[in-house]
């Protein structure tokens, strides 16, 4: 059982680069489970966060005067449908 606060010193969205960096062991990084169960990760060991429990917001955004593409509105249909959005 870990129990430290973290120093966070960069973040990032490119998943390829925040697993090199944990893979050459300078840092650690928190993923959805998701994530994990889905792109297993050769020679990396998952430690699941059992306290505190850990949520995430996430939001569809676009701008409503601009025009929207079929594919973009059946995205959006899609998304509102999943995600329970009125």
């Amino acid at each position: 059982i870990y129990n430290t606060t973290p120093i966070i010193t960069g973040r990032s969205n490119h998943l390829d680069l925040i697993i090199a960096m944990v893979k050459a062991g300078v840092g650690v990084t928190l993923l959805p489970n998701s994530m994990c169960n889905k792109n297993p990760i050769d020679d990396l060991v998952v430690v699941p966060v059992v306290e505190p429990t850990l949520s995430y917001q996430i939001a569809l955004a676009n701008n409503k005067n601009s025009y929207k593409s079929r594919s973009c509105q059946a995205w959006e249909r899609l998304a509102r449908e999943k995600l329970i959005i009125e």
